[in-house]
């Protein structure tokens, strides 16, 4: 009943969040196939890979997307990705505690999607165990995106090295004005070096 109400009334932004939506999987793929929706929540869902795939496979025309909290990994990831390659209307996408951390293949191939958008300027990766193998992704991901304005990778694992990709990232990323990294074992020089490259002119030294 809820979530037939959350259709009935939804004008653009469908907000899903916190609803069981594995068994209505079907049904509701069936309606946003048809609905015109633009900002569609689905946080903390807890949608199985199946459930995740059927959906991702059938949404189009997003500017935003929500799906924090649902432990999204393997082919539900890749479903994800192909959602970013063909919505050319995308801007925000908050992922949020998931586990993506979990799946290298797949998380690659989100990262080479999100690379190749040139409409996503927020992307939102807290919590989803990132640690060094994947900093060379996040670090291609942010040199050739020249939209993307902000990068949350707050409380991941990605660790000195996967740092230093980045700085070296960033240096050819002219409009990047947001990166926020706290809780991912940095030093503070490193953390330093990369504040200096995003805003040169705030007086602290390079490395």
């Amino acid at each position: 009943m809820e979530l037939g109400t959350r259709l009935e009334t939804c004008a653009g932004t469908l907000d899903l969040s916190g609803l069981a939506l594995n068994s209505d999987i079907k049904g509701l793929a069936d309606v946003l196939k048809t609905k015109p929706v633009t900002h569609l929540v689905l946080a903390d869902c807890l949608l199985d890979p199946s459930a995740a795939e059927k959906l991702f496979n059938v949404l189009s025309g997003l500017s935003v997307l929500d799906v924090r909290g649902n432990d999204l990994r393997g082919k539900s990831v890749s479903a994800l990705a192909g959602l970013i390659r063909k919505c050319s209307t995308l801007h925000t996408i908050i992922m949020e505690w998931n586990s993506l951390g979990n799946c290298e293949f797949e998380f690659e191939e989100l990262c080479n999607a999100i690379t190749t958008s040139r409409s996503i300027t927020k992307v939102d990766l807290r919590n989803n165990q990132l640690g060094n193998s994947h900093g060379q992704s996040l670090a291609q991901l942010i040199a050739a995106n020249p939209p993307i304005r902000s990068l949350d990778l707050r409380w991941n694992r990605i660790g000195a090295s996967g740092g230093r990709e980045i700085v070296e990232a960033i240096k050819h990323n002219s409009t990047i004005e947001e990166l926020l990294l706290e809780g991912n074992g940095l030093s503070k020089d490193l953390v330093d070096s990369i504040r200096y490259v995003l805003f040169p002119d705030c007086n602290i030294p390079m490395l």
